[in-house]
């Protein structure tokens, strides 16, 4: 049985549910440089069955590599508490930057709560890499990291991790 899923060339995007969709669109615009693609909505149903009142959906480009649809549900069942890092469902996003310093410092003027940091990566496979979660403004947690050009892991495997080669827009 081959394995992964057939015929499928990249990941198209990630899915955020978001509490206010306008104002998640501003933070992803102005803190992390994403451009709006498109929005619609109204609708009162999902592919997935479950029940809501509605939904707004908006697509962003998050630069060179990535697309995010923003996702803002009315409906009756909703938790409507953000998940810890630690509870079952949650995700993050991390961005890898030059420079991890500034790049705190410019989240924190666009309204991110920076967490405990820069922290040293925990375990010798990701020994040089700097790490630092930050939350932003609905509670959502996300991640800037720095990594060396070579992490002690690539002694052990030919697998890489993904690193672009392109630039974020400016």
């Amino acid at each position: 049985m081959q394995k992964g899923i057939v015929s499928a060339r990249h990941v198209d995007h990630i899915g955020i549910t978001v509490p206010n969709l306008s104002a998640a669109i501003q933070f992803f615009e102005d803190a992390l440089g994403a451009q709006l693609l498109w929005q619609v909505g109204p609708f009162h149903e999902t592919p997935t069955g479950v029940p809501i009142k509605s939904i707004h959906i908006a697509m962003l480009r998050l630069g060179p590599n990535v697309n995010v649809e923003l996702m803002a549900f009315d409906a009756v069942q909703q938790q409507q508490t953000m998940p810890s890092n630690i509870d079952f469902g949650a995700t993050h996003i991390a961005f890898f930057v030059d420079d991890i310093e500034a790049a705190a410092a410019s989240l924190k003027q666009h309204g991110a709560e920076l967490l405990a940091g820069p922290l040293e990566a925990k375990g010798d496979v990701k020994k040089g890499e700097r790490i630092w979660y930050f939350k932003t403004p609905w509670g959502a947690f996300m991640e800037i990291l720095w990594r060396p050009e070579h992490l002690p892991y690539e002694e052990n495997t030919s697998n890489r991790l993904f690193q672009a080669n392109d630039r974020w827009p400016a």
